[in-house]
């Protein structure tokens, strides 16, 4: 099979048990811009059609220049089922090229996204590598220098790969506990768990690997996993299975593990869901303008921020959690759609009140960086957010004074008109947990030399975030002890963890025994 194309160049070796049985080579650069995976992403397709079901996993080495490395938000290697027109599903791992001699190995299986569901690594037909930019607004993705070479599959594990997993235990024991750190781990399954779920040795586990916070999300502007008075709540799943928020906040406090209930405000991710349904036919969802080459504005799935229905249910829902017992509440997703949103005629009405006068050419002139009134539509919108983080703040240090308040944010995404720096100026927070995942160590120090200003400047804890098992990042227990290394020396006193869950457990565990451990702290 070849491919006749430009530029990008791959090889391929397919290895079984009994010996090399097939070699693919293809060459060629990127083809087409199909649908995305998500929005802005550029996407590079190669056909390879057989069966990888004989096959233990994959290895390459990703090649990019140095200067643009730290251009990249995300980074994935796909494998396709069903044709790319329309393809049944996929299987996907985030990767990060940081060096062109470091070989990356993946294991099938192991720790491995899916999405639409794929059929089998028997009915692989495709190979997909999407990468996103951190702004949309710089030049397409296609346009650098990325290559992946020397790929090749493997019946069993490699030799290199099983000996790197027999010494990691030792080599992650080499980093010692600090004393006094808070350890965070975000925790996403609660909406998607069907029956009871099993707290104790969840928590018990947690605390033995060292977890001093746990961040698990309870409620969306859609669904709450608790009786509320604020949200949508499905009745019967509780009744069946219990109020979520108050197991948890028994189990955690039972292993001296403090609580802080997880809030994704604004957004939400059903079409179907009777909220939606509701808040779509009252007019209160985001518009979203599609680009320079469509002028056609629509629904989103997030919550318009402008709406004071909206804002009111924010605001309500903050305060009832901040009244539940716990330790904490946690803002996530307190921010705009990036540039993308919101293009409502309410937000037009309230900015061209705002500056005095009407915007001539609606949405263009706000919604790029360098519209003539872009700047003032962006003191807009962060104004829009941080009025509500200021409420919300404001009423809960009188009502729960002990409650702490927090927030996920986004170190690098100027766009979204989420302005955390002046919420810690102001004290509106108590800490910040910048979502900082990744797979490089560059990258990471990049993103954190920034928090660390903000940190030092406002005197409000920032506690980055480390991507264990993210959509961008998925990190084995070595990986963990270097990122929180760095964390360390860059004076932070913890840092987050996304995710605790089945898959991320193993690396915890081993942590738990090194830089983790609470019993035998050093520093």
């Amino acid at each position: 099979m070849k491919r006749s194309m430009t530029g990008f160049v791959a090889f391929a070796s397919v290895m079984f048990a009994f010996g090399e049985v097939e070699s693919v080579r293809w060459s060629g650069n990127l083809v087409k811009e199909i649908p995305c995976i998500s929005a802005g992403q550029n996407n590079f397709d190669f056909e390879i059609p057989f069966s990888l079901s004989g096959c233990w996993g994959i290895s390459f080495v990703p090649e990019l220049p140095a200067e643009q490395i730290l251009q990249i938000d995300e980074a994935f290697f796909f494998f396709r089922t069903g044709p790319s027109s329309n393809p049944t599903g996929w299987y996907g791992k985030p990767f990060f090229p940081v060096h062109p001699s470091e070989r990356m190995y993946f294991a099938f299986g192991d720790g491995w996204l899916t999405q639409l569901k794929p059929e089998g690594w028997d009915k692989v037909t495709g190979i997909r590598v999407a990468i996103c930019l951190r702004s949309r607004d710089k030049p397409p993705f296609s346009m650098l220098n990325l290559a992946l070479r020397d790929m090749k599959l493997y019946a069993v594990e490699p030799d290199e790969v099983r000996e790197a997993k027999a010494s990691m235990p030792k080599k992650v024991q080499v980093y010692p506990p600090v004393v006094g750190e808070r350890h965070f781990a975000w925790m996403n399954d609660l909406l998607s768990i069907r029956g009871r779920f099993d707290w104790e040795p969840f928590i018990r586990r947690a605390a033995e690997d060292g977890i001093t916070d746990l961040v698990p999300l309870v409620a969306t502007s859609e669904k709450a996993v608790y009786r509320s008075k604020v949200l949508p709540v499905d009745e019967k799943e509780i009744a069946a299975n219990g109020d979520q928020l108050e197991l948890a906040k028994e189990t955690c406090h039972k292993y001296g593990i403090k609580l802080h209930t997880w809030k994704v405000n604004w957004s939400c991710f059903s079409e179907k869901a009777p909220a939606v349904v509701q808040y779509r036919s009252e007019g209160r969802m985001g518009k979203r303008w599609r680009g320079r080459k469509d002028s056609k504005i629509d629904d989103t799935l997030w919550l318009c921020p402008s709406d004071e229905r909206n804002r009111k249910l924010e605001f309500d829902a903050m305060l009832e959690l901040a009244g539940k017992g716990v330790d904490g509440i946690h803002f996530d997703y307190i921010r705009f759609d990036r540039r993308r949103t919101c293009y409502c005629d309410r937000c037009r009405a309230l900015f061209e009140n705002r500056i005095g006068r009407p915007v001539a050419n609606w949405p263009r002139d706000c919604a790029y960086v360098d519209g003539p009134l872009a700047a003032q539509w962006d003191a807009f919108r962060r104004d829009t957010i941080s009025e509500l983080v200021r409420r919300v703040a404001s009423e809960v240090r009188i009502r729960h004074p002990k409650v702490e308040i927090s927030a996920a944010v986004t170190t690098f995404h100027e766009d979204c008109a989420s302005d955390w720096p002046r919420w810690c100026r102001e004290k509106w927070l108590d800490f910040v947990c910048p979502m900082t995942y990744t797979m490089s160590m560059r990258q990471l120090e990049g993103w954190i030399d920034f928090d660390a200003k903000v940190q030092a400047e406002t005197g409000i804890p920032v506690y980055p975030g480390i991507g264990v098992f993210s959509s961008c990042s998925q990190l084995d227990a070595l990986a963990c002890a270097q990122q929180l290394d760095l964390i360390r020396r860059r004076g932070f006193r913890g840092f987050a963890f996304f995710k605790i869950c089945s898959p991320s457990f193993p690396a915890f565990d081993m942590l738990g025994k090194g830089p983790l451990a609470k019993d035998r702290g050093t520093r």
